[in-house]
């Protein structure tokens, strides 16, 4: 116990003197998740320890996560209802929700685990590891719960009780709509005339005073640097960008400070690594992944989505038109081919990767159902990303709180339908189209493509010939051949044979074949009748075949006696691909003249179908000869045979050795994960609570009535016509003036992201049942000046990362905590740790191992057809890693990383004994400080522990591995410490711990 403690110490605080409530305050809580503090509450006696945690922790968690869908007082999905312990215990459709007698199988654990992906609750909205784990701990130890939960069913108007819903109201209409502040128009307010040199502090400003809130102090350069390179860049600065910056600002008079930040800001704008870094917020919001959660099947062409992103920001593109391309940049590209680079119309289809990166079952057999659920989770997501509204709700009925019906949800619905989103196969497959390219390009591509084709038709052939033999004499009529044929229809059967016509090589109508069963009994008899004295060829048609008898035994009955003939039925009959030749034979009137098939001694099936004896000059050498001749004969023949079965399977390899050659350069065509217009684009019914088999009246196409009812200009001016795709008309309403939502939806992101919090704390949530903004004419007049700026996002943010507001202190008066407790003034700033990507990048900078700079294309291992236990190559930015579904990179999934199956607009901000063990055990964490270590390129035979250390070099050392790891020099009260760690652990041990230090961890 006392080595955690001095160990977690260590990891706490640089320096004791130095500890922080905020720090002392992360490590208790830590410790306490460590030991189990919440089941110790949980264990203790009494109803007042219960009531205590269930009202406080449980019934809260299950409030917001659950009731909405099943509770009595909005409805009970499935017939599950959460709002009693009763209710849970009866359970729904699928069974109790609750087991106390069998905690591992409630179902409710199953659903909150996410480990089902046919039993995924809440929808949306995943619980984070913390909720679930109070949900555990709480069924584990025996669900105990308020008297009042257990049978009253909870959150009625009349209860009254802490577990009530929070607020009882029924949907917002249409007509109401504009009740509701996010479906206003916008209103751009002039600026507050209070001195501010920035809009937002003036507004701001306005607000403290209101509020009587002193603001914080502003924060020193060197944090303000800090901070805005976490911000703008996803990393710790280095020493060096540091040093740099302070010396402006230490070099300048203090007037000029703010065109210094300005300055300052411009450079990190215009930065790679910028684009990298807000292409990464949007990616959470898109549910960008290179892979499926089912069977870890990858996308081998998303990578092209994440460069595209990542180019729009560092060029500044107008993000209405950002938007418009994901939407429908590929009818863009339709609409208006001519005049564009080549490079506009790939950017354009690429941008539709959007539509198609959703986490759908492709296995699911019911495809209607498959396309519906894929067509509602694409709905869901635009709903998020671009409107913050919860557009998902309003597929099985009326939005319960919303101004959304059903009607609106399926005229968006019939849009997307409009558009084909996978093909069907047993396991359904996403669309791949080619990339727009130049003419020259096209030429090389359709070329090979042809080439393909005739290899592909040459090869089918050939292997049929070597399945079947050279057909160019395939079905004959005995009465075209010369001599006397008898065929299998006039020939003696002994035995039962079996007709069939099935390989085209035959005389007359078919042929017989013994169906390989009882060997040694059967055989057919081909009698001529009396045939005139003289020499003859005999020759029998056979269709030849891999299951074929190899040892087929023809015996000819001449004038000289008997012969056997072994004939190989396997390879091609060598003549005309139809006879094999039995040799000549001396036939005598009436005498000895015909031929037996037999299955004696057979190898595969037997075939017989016609014999022919055709007469020819006798010379005298025949007599002789004739004996002799089949024989001799039949071991040419078979030789002449093999020759050729052994020069087709040269060709064959040849051909598909050529044709993979081939295919390989057809791959590298370019190629984008998209959704192809449908033929016949239309309009779709209801879904009478959402079933695909239940259909209800047939929906117009078309958008939000919340919006439109009230925008009779936006309605008549942007419709889906019957011909209409209806995707580049929802492009054309999503960035319309009149949509008030979406230029304030993306301030707002924007805010969030550089302020910790959002002006709507709510980020993906503008409906009723989300927090209204705190401030609606400061987001008002950001999002019109966002809009009159051209949607710059580059503006955006420097105005924000020049203002006093982004510049304030986490320090909070007591004055500030209690009359502004939420912080809906930003008079303070907010502590914040880095997000797993950014905690990740920082550590490969400080190790000296992050590769930086350059065009990144699939970093995604040539071969790699799933990404179970894949291996992440450790030293490129996060961004530009495979973002597998079942294989996160090391650290984002323990430091809250985005989970790519959703639109994720607020991660999770949990801290859990995991991560402490993370960045004191991981290896990779390990393996960085050694690298970084290694990078202060001390001599080859340089001691790594203080004690072969002289003291001058020991703290050339310790300076080198702060300003790496920090960006800073230790000060003077650290360097003690450091030896002591030295001295205990060496380089490597100091270096680690400063790489998991807060100082490294958190934003100032």
């Amino acid at each position: 116990m006392r080595f955690c403690f001095d160990r977690l110490s260590r990891f706490c605080f640089l320096d004791p003197s130095k500890a922080s409530l905020t720090n002392a305050m992360f490590w208790c809580g830590l410790l306490l998740a460590l030991f189990g503090a919440f089941d110790a509450t949980f264990a203790q006696d009494g109803p007042k320890a219960i009531d205590e945690v269930f009202e406080k922790q449980v019934r809260p968690l299950l409030i917001s996560k659950c009731y909405e869908c099943h509770s009595q007082s909005t409805e009970q999905n499935g017939g599950l209802s959460m709002d009693s312990l009763e209710g849970m215990l009866k359970g729904g459709d699928s069974g109790p929700a609750l087991i106390v007698e069998s905690p591992e199988n409630s179902l409710i654990l199953r659903a909150i685990r996410y480990r089902d992906p046919k039993l995924l609750m809440p929808p949306e909205n995943r619980m984070s590891a913390s909720e679930v784990r109070i949900l555990e701990d709480w069924i584990a130890l025996g669900a105990k719960a308020s008297v009042d939960f257990q049978k009253k069913p909870e959150g009625t108007p009349q209860d009254g009780k802490p577990g009530a819903l929070a607020t009882q109201r029924s949907a917002l209409g249409v007509e109401q709509a504009r009740e509701h502040w996010a479906y206003r128009p916008l209103v751009r307010s002039e600026v507050p005339a209070n001195g501010q040199s920035n809009p937002i502090d003036a507004f701001l400003a306005r607000g403290s005073e209101s509020l009587q809130v002193e603001p914080s102090r502003l924060v020193d350069e060197r944090t303000w640097i800090r901070r805005l390179a976490i911000d703008l860049h996803g990393m710790n600065p280095s020493y060096e960008s540091i040093d740099s910056a302070l010396k402006l600002f230490q070099t300048t008079d203090d007037s000029q400070w703010d065109s210094i930040r300005s300055r300052l800001v411009d450079e990190y704008l215009a930065s790679a690594r910028y684009g990298e870094r807000f292409a990464r917020h949007w990616m959470d919001v898109v549910r960008y992944a290179e892979s499926l959660t089912l069977r870890g099947f990858v996308f081998p062409d998303v990578w092209r989505y994440r460069n595209y992103l990542i180019e729009a920001y560092n060029q500044d593109r107008p993000f209405d038109g950002v938007i418009a391309e994901q939407i429908a940049g590929d009818l863009m590209n339709r609409q208006s081919p001519h005049g564009r680079t080549i490079e506009e119309l790939q950017r354009r289809l690429v941008a539709t990767t959007f539509w198609a990166i959703g986490d759908h079952n492709y296995e699911e057999q019911d495809k209607k159902q498959l396309e519906m659920d894929a067509v509602d989770e694409q709905i869901e997501v635009f709903g998020r990303t671009f409107l913050a509204q919860t557009l998902g709700c309003a597929r099985c009925h009326d939005h319960k709180f919303d101004p959304i019906p059903t009607a609106d949800y399926y005229a968006l619905a019939g849009i997307l339908k409009s558009s084909v989103s996978m093909d069907h196969e047993n396991v359904s497959k996403w669309i791949r189209q080619p990339l727009p390219m130049s003419d020259q390009e096209q030429q090389k591509f359709d070329g090979l493509a042809k080439k393909l084709q005739e290899v592909k038709k040459e090869l089918s052939e050939l292997k049929d010939r070597k399945k079947q033999g050279n057909q160019s004499a395939t079905v004959v009529s005995s009465q075209e051949v010369s001599g006397v044929v008898v065929d299998d229809r006039k020939a003696k059967k002994i035995g039962s044979w079996k007709e069939s016509n099935s390989v085209k090589v035959y005389i007359d109508e078919g042929y017989l074949h013994d169906e390989n069963k009882d060997r040694g009994s059967k055989s057919v008899t081909f009698d001529p009748g009396s045939l005139a004295s003289g020499l003859y060829t005999v020759r029998m048609s056979y269709a030849h075949g891999e299951n074929r008898s190899s040892k087929t035994q023809v015996r000819v009955f001449n004038a000289d006696g008997e012969t056997l003939v072994v004939v190989n039925q396997k390879t091609p009959p060598p003549e005309d691909g139809l006879w094999f030749n039995l040799g000549k034979y001396r036939f005598e009137k009436d005498g000895a003249a015909f031929v037996i098939v037999s299955n004696e001694q057979a190898d595969g099936h037997v075939i017989a179908d016609s014999v022919q004896f055709m007469p020819e000059l006798e010379d005298s050498s025949t007599k002789d000869s004739a004996k002799k001749q089949p024989q001799a004969e039949s071991k040419s023949s078979d030789k002449n045979v093999d020759q050729q079965h052994e020069s087709m399977i040269k060709q064959i390899a040849i051909l598909e050795k050529l044709q993979t050659e081939i295919q390989k350069e057809l791959d590298l065509r370019p190629m984008a994960q998209t959704l192809r217009p449908a033929d016949s684009p239309s309009d779709i019914p209801i879904h009478v609570r959402g079933s695909v088999h239940r259909l209800g009246p047939v929906v117009e196409r078309g958008f939000l009535s919340c919006i439109n009812a009230h925008e009779p200009e936006l309605n008549r001016r942007i419709r889906v016509q019957a011909a209409d795709n209806g995707r580049l008309e929802l492009a054309q309403w999503t960035i319309a003036p009149e949509n008030p939502l979406t230029a304030r939806v993306y301030v707002n992101r924007i805010w969030y992201h550089m302020m910790g919090r959002g002006i709507v704390p709510t980020v993906d949530n503008f409906g009723t049942t989300g927090s209204p903004p705190s401030d609606p004419q400061l987001l008002d007049w950001l999002a019109s000046e966002f809009i009159a700026q051209d949607w710059s996002t580059k503006w955006l943010v420097q105005t924000i990362a020049t203002s006093k507001a982004y510049r304030r202190s986490i320090a909070a008066s007591p004055d500030s905590l209690e009359k502004d407790p939420e912080n809906q003034v930003f008079a303070r700033g907010l502590l914040r740790r880095l997000d797993s990507e950014s905690l990740r990048d920082s550590i490969l900078q400080a190790s000296g191992e992050l590769q930086v700079g350059g065009s990144v294309g699939s970093t995604i291992r040539p071969g790699t057809k799933e990404d179970y236990r894949y291996e992440h190559q450790a030293d490129l930015r996060s961004v530009y890693l495979p973002w597998f579904r079942n294989a996160l990179p090391p650290l984002i999934r323990e430091f809250d990383g985005a989970n790519p199956s959703f639109s994720i607009s607020e991660r999770n901000r949990s801290t859990v004994a995991t991560q402490a063990l993370a960045m004191m055990n991981h290896p990779w964490v390990r393996q960085r400080a050694t690298a970084l270590v290694a990078s202060l390129n001390l001599p080859a035979n340089a001691p790594r522990d203080a004690a072969q250390l002289d003291e001058g070099k020991l703290d050339t050392a310790i300076e080198s591995i702060f300003r790496k790891a920090l960006g800073r020099n230790p000060e003077a009260t650290e360097q003690p410490w450091a030896r002591s760690v030295v001295e205990n652990g060496g380089l490597e041990e100091l270096a680690h711990q400063l790489l998991a230090s807060i100082d490294f961890r958190y934003a100032p």
